[in-house]
């Protein structure tokens, strides 16, 4: 049976963030991710020409480029959707 933590050891881990929390400790988790994903950059099974390579990987490749020059013209023209389908899923 799975240990349960209690509210303080819950603290000071993405997961916690991801649910929503903002305390110090979390951000500070979600920060250190990010910055680990960051240094990883993308790997040979990142599928290039997405939001996710070129925003969260860092991804520069052209694919990438383009797709992040899309997102953000999209943006700037007043079109926030345009990354998403019909029922409003994501795309790549």
């Amino acid at each position: 049976m799975p240990k349960i933590l209690s509210e303080e050891e819950r603290h000071g881990r993405r997961s916690e963030y991801d649910k929503g929390c903002r305390c110090d400790k979390c951000v500070e988790a979600k920060r250190q991710h990010r910055k680990a994903l960051l240094e990883r950059g993308p790997t040979k099974d990142t599928v290039h020409g997405t939001i996710y390579a070129y925003g969260a990987l860092g991804c520069r490749c052209k694919k990438c480029r383009e797709r992040g020059s899309e997102i953000s013209r999209n943006y700037r023209n007043g079109h926030l959707s345009s990354d998403r389908d019909a029922d409003g899923w994501i795309v790549s």
